[in-house]
């Protein structure tokens, strides 16, 4: 069930990512990180699914909690500005966001925090 859930969410991101680049969405520093911090979470949650291990644990360890805590508060900071226009549709769309994002959050955090075998 994960490798299939891995390969949907990596469809989604691979088109997010590529409509941002052709639309030149990318021009501010905020979809950039998105993208770039997606791009290196999908490659995370690869190797979690598929057994595989890339670069230092370290760096894992300090990127899937970076990650789980900088989703969240993004999560945040943009219904935040939704609240003065559709306060129902933002905090719509920020709970199914964390809810079809839990397997990823909890794979990246199983992936840095493995035993070492």
């Amino acid at each position: 069930m994960l490798k299939l859930y891995f390969w949907a969410l990596s469809i989604l991101i691979g088109i997010t990512i590529v409509r941002d680049f052709f639309t030149l969405h990318i021009t501010n520093i905020h979809t950039f990180l998105v993208d770039l911090f997606q791009l290196i979470s999908i490659v995370g949650f690869y190797g979690y699914v598929f057994k595989k291990f890339f670069g230092n644990l370290m760096f894992w360890k300090i990127f899937s909690v970076f990650y789980v805590l900088w989703y969240i508060s993004d999560g945040i900071y943009l219904v935040s500005e939704d609240l003065e226009e559709n306060l129902r549709s933002a905090i719509f769309a920020f709970t199914f966001g964390i809810i079809f994002n839990i397997p990823l959050l909890i794979g990246l955090i199983k992936y840095g925090f493995k035993k070492n075998e």
